[in-house]
């Protein structure tokens, strides 16, 4: 082990190929989905070995008696890769991390790839522990190389988990093409008490992609503020994210609770682990200026104190100063949004300002209208910063 590096909650977004069998039209790995290389077992190693000086601690930088890395397997599509491979990589886990680490492993999936082994590894958790599906519901962009939807395949497999008893999280990108079907993606969701991630359209592969797939701030807003409201108005709720969050930044600043700011240097805990080894944080472009560094070669201290992740740190600082510092909301809301925003976001930001701002402020209006400020749920602890990639939930 070269050293110990502590951070809380680490979390590493390992692309193991680029190969996919759909050509989703918003994908911001598009050139790529043809490729079929994959990391390899010597390069496993090297990464494992360089992740291995990792200590956990909790918010307060204590170290936790129950130490877990979070590795969110991605691609592509994961379950295009065979799952004698996934095996091969957990003995190589336990011979590296040994009864040091727990390893979480986690499958972002298009779910197109279900077979009866699939289900019977899941349900054994002979390595992934939990599984994110990225299904839109509505819209024609998830289609296959042969431009066919892939909907109705998706469904059938979403049943099949259903009746193998496999819980798992879902991911919704809002893009042009969903936007007017959000409120029916919610409903979707919530029929099957199935939680999810509504992701706003934010990376692009090549030049277009952003004007045809691309939503303005408001309507970014005001389909989060939708997506509330059918929240607030269901008998059964599931969770959403963010709006998740952003209900705890409402009830935050109603409340009063203490402030709370999110810190690119100490609480940034995702990293991004390109086929190749390159690393990045979740403002992840695949761009030489974004890159943290080469997690095969470098130490986990070499990663995040790079000079790129330095510099990415004071952009952040002053991205924060511009369009928080005088924000109502902000100490409930920790910034971390804006502090994170990509270059599209960063320039979306620049034109128009923080779209969270007047989501929070709707909860907020809504909580005061329905007489629910102070108890729109259960009071708890404010909730530490959730990774912007996290999917899923426990099989």
């Amino acid at each position: 082990m070269s050293g110990v590096f502590t951070r809380h909650n680490l979390q590493v977004v390992v692309k193991i190929s680029k190969y996919c069998n759909l050509r989703c039209s918003y994908c911001y790995e598009y050139a790529e989905l043809g490729n079929r290389a994959t990391i390899s077992i010597a390069n496993f190693e090297k990464l494992f070995n360089n992740l291995s000086a990792y200590t956990p601690v909790d918010c307060n930088g204590t170290s936790l008696d129950s130490e877990e890395l979070k590795l969110v397997w991605h691609g592509g599509e994961p379950f295009m890769v065979k799952l004698a491979y996934y095996e091969e990589i957990g003995r190589l886990q336990h011979a590296i991390f040994g009864e040091r680490f727990h390893c979480n492993n986690s499958a972002q999936t298009n779910l197109t790839v279900l077979t009866d082994e699939h289900l019977q590894h899941l349900q054994e958790r002979r390595f992934f522990q939990s599984i994110g599906i990225s299904f839109d519901v509505y819209g024609d962009q998830r289609i296959d190389a042969k431009g066919r939807s892939s909907t109705d395949k998706v469904l059938r497999n979403l049943q099949r988990l259903k009746d193998s008893n496999i819980n798992f999280g879902g991911i919704a990108v809002l893009s042009r093409d969903t936007l007017s079907k959000i409120a029916n993606v919610y409903k979707f969701y919530n029929s099957i008490d199935v939680q999810f991630r509504v992701l706003p359209f934010h990376l692009a592969a090549f030049e277009g992609q952003t004007g045809v797939h691309g939503l303005r701030p408001d309507e970014i807003a005001s389909a989060m503020c939708e997506v509330f409201d059918l929240w607030l108005q269901s008998e059964n709720p599931t969770m959403v994210l963010p709006i998740d969050s952003y209900i705890d930044y409402a009830i935050a600043y109603m409340t009063g609770a203490s402030k709370q700011y999110y810190d690119k240097d100490a609480d940034e805990n995702v990293l991004v682990v390109n086929t190749d080894g390159t690393t990045y944080g979740v403002v992840e472009t695949y761009q030489e200026q974004h890159c943290y560094g080469n997690m095969f070669d470098q130490s986990l201290e070499e990663i995040f104190a790079s000079p790129n992740r330095r510099r990415m740190i004071a952009e952040s600082s002053a991205r924060v100063e511009k369009y928080c510092a005088r924000c109502p909301y902000f100490g409930a809301c920790p910034g971390m949004d804006v502090s994170e925003a990509n270059p599209i976001e960063a320039e979306s930001l620049r034109l128009h300002g923080c779209y969270i701002r007047a989501v929070v402020g709707h909860i907020v209006k809504r909580f005061e209208e329905t007489g629910l400020d102070g108890v729109a749920r259960p009071h708890r602890d404010r909730p530490q910063f959730q990774p912007s990639s996290a999917i899923g939930v426990a099989l």
